[in-house]
């Protein structure tokens, strides 16, 4: 396996129990294949990577999206819910900063987006990660 597999992998694992959370995927749905019996959902995509050569090594930036996804039908838990579950997913990277070794340097969460309720009666947000991986190369 490569190691964005292995980081990815190791990303569902260590946030597929929330129990306020459907479904944890990597298949991204259009709006029109959603139930609504599997929102709350996580969808957590391979992003932009970025490598660097030093010598005989590279060193790879690689971004993780975790994509949240619900609908407002609860009107309680319009905002407060994706910010308790952004706040619970920022505590399991924190405390696990390494991703089980996976993760060449800390992992860091470095954008925060939501719809800002103009995707309503959705309510998303999206977290992008920035994790990264070394290995030896021929040149």
């Amino acid at each position: 396996m490569s190691e964005r597999e292995d980081i990815i992998n190791y990303i569902l694992n260590l946030i597929n129990d929330f129990p306020e959370v459907n479904t944890v995927t990597r298949v991204v749905k259009s709006f029109d294949a959603l139930s609504t019996s599997e929102l709350p959902q996580i969808t957590v995509i391979d992003g932009e990577e970025i490598r660097n050569y030093e010598g005989p090594r590279m060193i790879a930036a690689f971004q993780v999206h975790l994509r949240i996804i619900d609908d407002r039908s609860n009107v309680n838990k319009v905002s407060t819910f994706l910010n308790d579950l952004i706040s619970q997913i920022e505590k399991r990277i924190e405390n696990d900063p390494y991703l089980g070794g996976h993760s060449a340097f800390p992992i860091r969460i470095i954008r925060i987006d939501t719809d800002e309720g103009w995707m309503f009666p959705f309510m998303f947000a999206n977290i992008v990660l920035e994790t990264y991986y070394t290995r030896v190369v021929n040149r």
